[in-house]
């Protein structure tokens, strides 16, 4: 991104977050893990995707069990390992990298 691109999506993120603050869709602990750019087993997808950002791919499988979905981060090339996060119902359960 450039110039003022770049900062309308800074503005704008921040803006979406703040917001999900307030109307209380994150968890204090959820918002400290945004703010280091970490996740938790048990964080909402919201909170994953305001950590990591949007996956590069997504993976989704319903069964009589619920969705279970897997995000992948990161390039999938022969330098770089992507990272993938497993999630059930909304929230993470596991992640391989």
């Amino acid at each position: 991104m450039t110039g003022l691109r770049a900062e309308n999506f800074v503005y704008r993120t921040n803006e979406m977050f703040q917001e999900a603050k307030k109307r209380g869709l994150l968890t204090e602990q959820e918002i400290q893990l945004i703010k280091e750019r970490q996740i938790k087993i048990g964080m909402s997808e919201g909170a994953l995707i305001a950590s990591w950002g949007s996956p590069r791919k997504k993976n989704r499988t319903v069964n009589q069990y619920g969705v279970r979905e897997q995000y992948v981060y990161g390039t999938l090339n022969k330098y770089s390992k992507p990272t993938y996060v497993y999630l059930e119902n909304g929230k993470v359960v596991s992640w391989q990298d």
